[in-house]
């Protein structure tokens, strides 16, 4: 779906085109936008898969800034691949005080890594630290650019940064906007019609997280970015 098919299937939920003289096109877009990035928190996407070969601490793609950090995993020589702990600074000073302190190994197996949840862009520790170069799976989302009024006129603009393996969860925002949005009537109307686009939101959010989450992500020019079988 396109901001503008959004847009219009939002003012449907509103009661059509007499919405428009309540909700004013800003009020739309911020709850369009406070959809979209509740759903992308909720759902861990746009998801990213890199492969990275490199010696500890290695960094992430820029374009992780803001988002959020899924998995780290150490694939072996064999091929096999283990998920590895993810700690803050903090998980890891309470919970193995010396790990600053191990030495440098070319021949001990990964046991954990220790990332800044606040920022991604920041290296990323392995725990021991390797003089050798080794490949890691990293697993994160990129949290979606807010739209603004001028998309709105050209109407578009893809939800999800523009990522097209994500467009059965296109339906999802304007039914929880609209939730957002009776919601701020603070009457029995309000009321009513919030609570009927709340249980559909989270009846299809159920369903396409239960998606999601049970099938395998593909590669694609060094990323995973399909959740395809």
């Amino acid at each position: 779906m396109t901001l503008a098919e959004i847009a219009r299937r939002l003012d449907r939920y509103l009661g059509g085109e007499s919405a428009r003289d309540f909700y004013t096109a800003q009020v739309r877009l911020d709850a369009i936008n406070d959809a979209q990035r509740q759903i992308a928190w909720d759902l861990n996407i746009p998801r990213r898969y890199a492969n990275i070969t490199a010696a500890s601490p290695f960094t992430l793609d820029t374009e992780s800034r803001g988002g959020g950090l899924i998995s780290v995993k150490a694939v072996d020589d064999s091929g096999a691949v283990r998920v590895l702990p993810l700690l803050t600074v903090a998980q890891a000073e309470q919970r193995h005080k010396a790990w600053s302190e191990e030495p440098v190994t070319s021949s001990e197996r990964a046991r954990f890594a220790i990332y800044d949840p606040a920022n991604l862009s920041a290296p990323i520790y392995i725990v021991p630290p390797h003089s050798d170069a080794r490949l890691y799976r990293v697993e994160y989302f990129v949290e979606p650019a807010d739209f603004t009024l001028s998309d709105l006129d050209v109407g578009t603009a893809i939800p999800f940064n523009g990522d097209s393996d994500f467009t059965p969860a296109h339906g999802l925002i304007p039914l929880l906007a609209a939730a957002l949005l009776w919601d701020m009537q603070k009457d029995d109307e309000g009321l009513k019609w919030y609570a009927r686009y709340m249980r559909e939101y989270e009846a299809k959010m159920s369903e396409y997280y239960s998606h999601i989450n049970t099938t395998w992500l593909i590669a694609e020019n060094s990323f995973f970015r399909s959740f395809r079988g």
